[in-house]
């Protein structure tokens, strides 16, 4: 099977780099002219297929002194939290021995573990860090090296390939993709860029709900929020309501006040790496691909913000239609990019890439060829290499395992900590470990001393086998990744009421980003509620009444309200949300109000929303969900389920319960769900045995990278 996989990826990711990137820097300068406007009247189909080009794009060739290839960075959770190597002419190693990888500095290095040959000669490694560390803040350099197979990330003395990135270009890289002091929390101009965006979209879809709900004032709200999410420390009032609301981290799409703001940050370090005397001519190449779809985006957020304020300035609801639904068009472009030229792919030329692509080559930029080592070279001093000592942590929430899966070391020790209002427990499968019944607040830990696949579960809301509120851990002795289990379809949730509190008790609700968990909750009168905020977004808890208000919160910040009268208490978010339960929102029921609400609904019954160009995202139809054999959530991130067995005949539904757009996509592009929302669904019927790769085209890339799965269909 992993072998299926391994192949699966060479063959796609080769022609990917010939397909996108070439084979030499342009000779014009890095800097490329930025096209005209690459968003015309009549919009035209999205087609959201940003390219990753393959960790290595030399010709194969024979023998082991000629041999050459290339560590790359990916996301698996986080951001560069995941390694890929591969390496063609290498010699097959003697008997008993393997070719080991190591990431290193200048003063440690960590053991990555043994490589694979595939079918085709090609030696290979994935590598994803146990406590999702961003790897290339801290290594910049990569070895090679022989040794028994017992020895493998042990015996670091035999090196036969090595490589490293030059030091001056790496500081701007760097800047680029790990951190600079210039920006809230230090963050990396590509990284915020791409939390940033995000923020924008989710505010793009707001303004779309609130016109389809007919609610101008509403729209008026998240216009404000586009805008001051671009300004950064220009944000004002544009809506007029004595507030500014800013939804982003202050520091802007696009230059404002003092700062650059992501965009031109990202392009300016792109260049700085370039231009750096070391930089080599991959870093030039990737350089201008970086620039050349960080200008697009510029371009294109230009105008979001033009659409913005129009829509701010707008005289009614039949006014803003077209600046609506272009504004989310434009959004999603500006994330994305778009396949202009129609040749099936976002490449890095003006008009076509976008903020993917842009960090997807500012990754490439970073690649770390490897060639055959002189002989004198050696690793250093290996860090621990188990996870003795590391402690891994897990969010309990309701309904839910944050990450669901992990891969950690042998000796690790994982720590689950209830951020939930439910009574959860975590439960082996095998019966190797019991929390007994956790509240909010309590935690559990458990050191895994063997190697090995350790499902578990929620006794109260799952079961054995992945059933309902489950999740995973893969316990490694080196970094080659355990099978997932196959596990059987998840059936719907059922959760019993969570039990009530005592009059005068503290209720805790945690502000998470998009979500109150515990937003539905019954109290005795003279209860005190207490949010407190565990997110990073700016929220509010604000009455629909206006009886109490927190005002802005940030993580860290509490609100509490105490009340001692009863009814129902409804709220919202004034970022995220909306009076009368729209969107980021929750109740209190205080007493003998408890029963006079009924349950909430997503949103409130819409008008009737105008056509939308085809590359719009349009509200989620109303449907019954499709019959089907196995089940899998598309969550953010990650598919659970995500590798699955079923036989010919089957019928596989998607469903996504996340926050952010997802797509289902298949490596040979046999079946595409396109773009997928919070609540939608997608089916995919197997009549043909074999092998089916797939991946979300935001999150991951084919062959198995970042967010993908894996259907295996049996005669």
């Amino acid at each position: 099977m992993k072998f299926q996989k391994l192949s699966g990826v060479l063959v796609l990711l080769v022609a990917l780099v010939l397909g996108a990137c070439g084979g030499s820097p342009p000779a014009e300068s890095p800097t490329a002219t930025t096209a005209a406007d690459p968003t015309p009247t009549t919009q035209p189909t999205l087609q959201p297929t940003p390219t990753f080009e393959s960790v290595s794009d030399v010709e194969e060739v024979v023998g082991a002194s000629a041999a050459s290839g290339a560590l790359a960075w990916r996301d698996q959770i986080l951001r560069s939290d995941a390694i890929v190597v591969s390496i063609t002419g290498l010699a097959q190693p003697p008997a008993g021995e393997v070719y080991a990888a190591w990431l290193a500095n200048n003063e440690n290095s960590l053991p990555l573990g043994a490589l694979r040959f595939d079918n085709n000669g090609i030696a290979t490694l994935n590598y994803v860090s146990p406590d999702q560390q961003n790897l290339l803040g801290k290594y910049d350099r990569a070895y090679i090296t022989q040794a028994s197979q017992d020895a493998a990330t042990t015996a670091s003395e035999n090196v036969v390939m090595s490589g490293a990135l030059p030091p001056e270009a790496l500081i701007h890289i760097r800047h680029v993709l790990f951190s600079i002091p210039v920006t809230p929390d230090k963050t990396g101009f590509a990284l915020g860029l791409r939390q940033e965006t995000d923020e924008l979209f989710r505010h793009a879809q707001f303004l779309r709900d609130a016109f389809t709900a007919n609610d101008l004032g509403l729209e008026k709200v998240h216009a404000e929020h586009i805008i001051n999410i671009i300004r950064g420390s220009e944000a004002r009032d544009v809506n007029g309501d004595g507030k500014v609301q800013n939804p982003g981290d202050g520091f802007g799409l696009l230059p404002n006040g003092q700062q650059d703001g992501y965009i031109k940050g990202m392009i300016d370090h792109a260049k700085l790496a370039a231009d750096a005397l070391d930089a080599t001519d991959d870093i030039k190449l990737h350089s201008s691909h970086v620039q050349i779809s960080g200008e697009n985006t510029q371009d294109r957020i230009d105008q979001i913000r033009a659409l913005a304020e129009k829509i701010a300035a707008a005289g009614s609801i039949a006014d803003t239609q077209q600046d609506v639904l272009g504004l989310l068009a434009l959004t999603e472009q500006a994330i994305q990019g778009i396949d202009i030229d129609l040749d099936e792919q976002v490449a890095p030329i003006p008009g076509e890439g976008g903020v993917i692509t842009a960090y997807q080559h500012a990754q490439l930029m970073a690649r770390v060829p490897l060639t055959p080592s002189t002989g004198v070279e050696a690793v250093p001093a290996a860090e621990v290499t188990s996870g003795e000592g590391q402690e891994i942590e897990v969010a309990i929430g309701d309904n839910t395992f944050t990450p669901g899966k992990i891969t950690v070391p042998v000796g690790s020790t994982v720590v689950w900590t209830h951020q939930g209002q439910r009574p959860h427990t975590v439960t082996a499968d095998d019966g190797s470990f019991d929390s007994g019944e956790l509240a909010n607040g309590n935690t559990f830990s458990f050191t895994f001393t063997v190697a090995g696949t350790f499902p578990y579960y929620c006794a109260f809301h799952g079961g054995p086998g992945g059933e309902g509120m489950a999740g995973t851990i893969v316990v490694e002795d080196a970094s080659d990744a355990a099978g997932d289990p196959v596990l059987p379809p998840s059936p719907p949730n059922q959760q019993p009421d969570a039990p009530a509190p005592a009059p005068g008790d503290n209720v805790t609700v945690a502000i998470g980003d998009n979500t109150f968990d515990g937003q539905d909750i019954t109290v005795p009168v003279g209860s005190t509620v207490v949010w407190t905020h565990q997110g990073q977004r700016p929220h509010t808890v604000t009455a629909d009444d206006g009886s109490f208000n927190s005002n802005t919160l940030q993580n860290g910040d509490s609100f509490s309200q105490t009340f001692s009268e009863p009814g129902v208490y409804q709220y919202y978010c004034e970022f995220h949300g909306s009076p009368g339960r729209t969107g980021m929102s929750g109740v209190i029921r205080v007493g003998d109000g408890s029963s006079a609400l009924p349950p909430a609904s997503p949103s409130p019954t819409p008008s009737p929303a105008p056509p939308a160009p085809a590359s719009t995202t349009a509200p989620a139809p109303t449907y019954a969900p499709p019959s089907s054999d196995a089940n899998v959530t598309v969550g953010d991130n990650t598919f659970t389920n995500n590798e699955l067995t079923i036989p010919v005949g089957s019928t596989v539904v998607w469903t996504h319960q996340g926050q952010r757009p997802h797509t289902v996509t298949a490596d040979d592009g046999s079946f595409n769900s396109n773009t997928l929302q919070n609540g939608d669904s997608f089916s995919q019927t197997f009549s043909e045995p074999g092998v089916y790769q797939y991946y979300c085209e935001f999150h991951g890339s084919p062959g198995g990278t970042g967010m993908s799965g894996v259907v295996i269909v049996e005669p």
